[in-house]
């Protein structure tokens, strides 16, 4: 699931400052970006759906797994090499490179696509692998209210005189709150 969120990473942090290199206007980053809401809305469901129903020797998420690491290796070859496929195919020096802003287009696309199909066989795969998980929201409730009684504790005896534990004792009040919210809509 690692390999997943660098490719997610690398889409992200490359898409802007690349297109405007290659001569695509800002406003139109925007559109580019379009990609990521639409495959993930067709991509996953429907990859999900085949691989939930996989019978390959390989297991039911692996097939699906390795095209996408193979599509995303693709892509980031593609999209590396954009400027200079674009010149293979006749673009010279100038300020916009139309044959090399569709390559990366291109690339881009089929990143996120492989992304997007990936991402659900890795997850899926992980939960086939763990099993039945037990019902942990008995301890976290424990662990709420040990960690509330751990705030008070520290404030009683120490004051507010402590700065510096106060963002971190808000923060734990937040996860604590979370998580008996959780346990109780859990349990109703």
């Amino acid at each position: 699931a690692g390999g997943v969120q660098f490719g997610w990473a690398l889409q992200l942090s490359l898409l802007t400052p690349y297109v405007q290199e290659l001569g695509i206007p800002h406003a139109w980053a925007s559109v580019i970006w379009l990609c990521g809401p639409l495959s993930g809305l067709f991509v996953q469901p429907l990859v999900g759906h085949s691989s939930d129903r996989c019978t390959s020797k390989y297991g039911r998420r692996r097939p699906f797994i390795v095209a996408g690491a193979v599509a995303i290796s693709i892509s980031v070859m593609v999209i590396g090499h954009a400027a200079d496929i674009g010149w293979a195919f006749g673009d010279r020096e100038g300020k916009i490179k139309p044959r090399a802003i569709v390559a990366f287009v291109l690339g881009f696309w089929i990143l996120d696509v492989a992304n997007n199909m990936t991402q659900g066989p890795c997850r899926a795969l992980l939960a086939d692998l763990t099993g039945k998980v037990p019902d942990f929201s008995v301890d976290w409730v424990k662990g709420s209210k040990f960690g509330i009684l751990v705030i008070i504790h520290s404030h009683a005896k120490h004051g507010n005189a402590q700065i510096c534990d106060f963002g971190y004792n808000l923060g734990y009040w937040s996860i604590a709150i979370k998580r008996s919210l959780l346990c109780f809509w859990s349990v109703a």
